[in-house]
């Protein structure tokens, strides 16, 4: 199994971001071992890593970059993972209808996860 884990990030603390997805990641390999979780933030860190190769410059992506490769990555999934606040961010929206288009199954994760 290969699961994105989607969560609201703009207009959030990044680093509370980082650590809420790196907390919920670990809780999922302990409940699923034999899963793979893609977290958004490492698809962000090799996107960055691949523009700083490309045009050799520290510019981070654009939101439109980060957004074409997290949903690069959820095509390649068996399941979407949403937690908590999903709903009000426009990113997890996308990814939600991207789930419906290519008939990706969705989950939504207990508060208790997060």
């Amino acid at each position: 199994m290969k699961a994105y884990l989607s969560l609201p990030i703009t207009g959030h603390d990044l680093q509370e971001r980082q650590n809420l997805a790196a907390r919920i990641c670990a809780l999922l390999h302990i409940q699923h071992p034999d899963w793979h979780i893609v977290n958004p933030f490492d698809i962000a860190s090799r996107l960055h890593k691949e523009k700083m190769l490309r045009t050799h410059t520290l510019d981070l992506p654009t939101y439109e970059e980060y957004i074409e490769a997290d949903l690069a990555e959820l095509s390649t999934c068996n399941r979407a993972l949403f937690a908590q606040g999903w709903e009000s961010s426009e990113g997890c929206k996308r990814e939600m209808a991207h789930c419906k288009d290519h008939h990706i199954e969705v989950e939504f994760l207990k508060p208790t996860i997060q």
